[in-house]
């Protein structure tokens, strides 16, 4: 019977899993595991991002990936060699993680949020001073849709189960994480929400540009480049509203 096991990871890992360029897993073999299995890794960062004191704490952020070939030391004759134990107990071992040359791909989602009047954009500004667009990475196995709503609920404490627009507009660039390229795709969608909605503002990990308020801002002065916001978010909501006209 398929399992589904849970076991911490540290953020630095956490993030190159995320990213792709670790496909492998270092584990003490205390616990069964084998292929077909769900192993769940949930990220944990160090009191005060210190390594060495004991005490970790949930971010929240978890990664599911399906189990494939496993290996345990003990099984390995070889390792028992005379040989070999000596050039272990020189060098060492090293694991090497086995990626596909292919470039990879990193689809986004992001919230055009209107007020009803749809004179007014709801956007988060970062601690750098920035206005960027609710959103984030869709997770594998997530529809659009409900990489969205997730994003919503995460970001500003939404609940939001109303009618999410497709834009049928989207951004594309090539970026650098880990070494490797990224193809990544950004999907925009409109929604509207009452400017009195309560709203809450996601706390983020220290290494992170946390946000720093969500702000209602005026559509016109937004357009018209009053605000420090990433251009191709100010273009996306240009769009929007052309949309909303035709």
């Amino acid at each position: 019977m398929t399992r589904e096991i849970h076991k911490k990871l540290s953020k630095e890992y956490f993030d190159l899993v995320l990213s792709g360029q670790k496909t492998y897993e270092f584990r003490v073999a205390d616990f069964e595991c084998e292929p077909g299995d769900a192993l769940i890794l949930e990220e944990y960062e160090y009191e005060n991002d210190d390594e060495s004191s004991p005490n970790r704490h949930p971010t929240g952020r978890a990664i599911r990936k399906i189990v494939g070939h496993v290996g345990k030391t003990k099984d390995f004759a070889w390792a028992n060699r005379p040989d070999i134990r000596a050039d272990a107990d020189q060098y060492g071992y090293q694991i090497i993680s086995l990626i596909e040359q292919d470039d990879l791909w990193e689809v986004s989602v992001k919230a055009i949020i209107f007020n009803a009047e749809r004179t007014k954009a709801l956007l988060p500004l970062y601690s750098d001073g920035v206005y960027s667009m609710v959103g984030g990475h869709v997770d594998h196995g997530e529809t659009f849709d409900a990489a969205l709503r997730r994003e919503i609920k995460e970001e500003t404490g939404v609940d939001f189960t109303g009618e999410i627009t497709e834009m049928g507009i989207s951004k594309q660039e090539w970026t650098k994480r880990t070494g490797r390229e990224i193809h990544k795709i950004v999907l925009f969608y409109s929604l509207t929400i009452p400017e009195n909605t309560p709203l809450i503002v996601e706390e983020k990990g220290a290494d992170k540009v946390s946000t720093a308020s969500l702000d209602w801002l005026p559509v016109d002065d937004i357009l018209a480049g009053k605000f420090n916001i990433f251009a191709d978010y100010r273009a996306a909501i240009q769009k929007a509203l052309e949309k909303d006209a035709a």
